[in-house]
């Protein structure tokens, strides 16, 4: 076998190695429920749903996630409002642990918002 013949074909399987590496990988692309919830610096929504799932600006989040949220926005330079919908069918228990937290926090800019019912 030549020496350039030997070349091209130890690049061809270099090139074979590399690709089925590279298709093995995956790429880490986080879910939805992986990305984290941003605080809008004006207005945030936080809702209860029917289930009990509690949702910061349309992000699920659990209640220790929602205390370090309300702890970040106490120290933005102006806090911003918080509002609370409650669907009409939200469970008491999972309501009033989410207002617990949030009366726990501290925060001064907070309100209700109707659920048109």
């Amino acid at each position: 076998m030549s020496l350039g013949l030997l070349r091209r074909a130890n690049a061809l399987v270099l090139a074979i190695l590399v690709l089925g590496a590279t298709a093995c990988v995956q790429p880490n692309n986080p879910t939805l429920s992986q990305v984290s919830p941003t605080i809008n610096p004006e207005i945030n929504v936080l809702a209860v749903d029917d289930d009990g799932r509690v949702r910061w600006n349309d992000h699920a989040i659990t209640m220790d996630e929602l205390a370090q949220l309300l702890e970040d926005t106490k120290r933005l330079t102006k806090e911003p409002l918080l509002q609370s919908e409650l669907s009409p069918n939200a469970p008491y228990d999972v309501s009033t642990q989410m207002l617990q937290v949030i009366k726990a926090s501290g925060i001064s800019r907070f309100g209700f918002v109707g659920n048109g019912e």
